[in-house]
């Protein structure tokens, strides 16, 4: 997590030395500069929220805000957020959402947190020229269930029993250069169960992974 947290703060500070001090000579360059802090200022601000998430599970304050969610608008907002980076990596980011969406009751900003986390992971492990794929549908029971699919690297499945907990990395020589702090799978799983859900993995290496979210759909008042 130090790791995490110095990385980012290290680049910014570097780029933004290079951008004061040669800005009026090269404005390509600031462009550049401006980009990278950008992109490493939203990586700081997605281990702080992982490490304050964290911190709320474990102190018993994690309340739930329940509205009606907008599952269009949690699409685009995924889409809006990691569209660039699928793009820069070479992947194709697409969306499967049937022509009528299910209505979800829950609290809006825990639940765009795990799918950002599920989504955020895919692309990390999905190698330039494959495919991340989010579907949202709803089963007979009446659950809203996402699903996260991609076609990345895949985890053993001797990790697989060990991805959701805190500070656990699988162990894969072709993950050693990637960063992360090992919080998001757990997160994401705590956030969903306190809303009477769960998360389920399917896997198989050099073949990708799925990641499926159930809910409870709406709620009664």
């Amino acid at each position: 997590v130090a790791h995490e947290l110095r990385t980012p703060l290290t680049n910014i500070l570097l780029w933004a030395q290079t951008a004061a001090e040669q800005g009026t000579a090269d404005p390509r360059m600031v462009e550049r500069a401006i980009t990278v802090i950008t992109d490493e200022s939203k990586r700081l601000e997605r281990v702080v929220q992982d490490m304050l998430s964290i911190s709320e599970i474990e102190s018993g304050r994690q309340n739930l805000s329940l509205t009606d969610v907008d599952l269009l608008i949690l699409a685009e907002t995924l889409r809006e957020d990691f569209g660039p980076q699928a793009r820069e990596k070479g992947i194709e980011l697409s969306f499967d959402l049937p022509p009528k969406l299910p209505v979800l009751t829950a609290d809006r900003d825990k639940i765009g947190v795990a799918l950002h986390n599920l989504v955020g992971n895919a692309i990390k492990y999905t190698p330039a020229g494959g495919t991340v794929t989010v579907g949202v549908r709803e089963n007979e029971e009446g659950q809203v269930i996402f699903e996260v699919q991609d076609t990345g690297i895949g985890i053993k499945e001797s990790d697989l029993t060990r991805i959701f907990e805190r500070f656990q990395r699988a162990e894969d020589e072709r993950i050693a250069g990637i960063t992360g702090t090992g919080l998001g799978l757990a997160i994401a799983r705590d956030l969903v169960r306190l809303h009477g859900g769960d998360i389920e993995a399917e896997s198989q290496p050099d073949e990708g992974s799925r990641f499926t979210l159930r809910l409870p759909g709406r709620r009664a008042a």
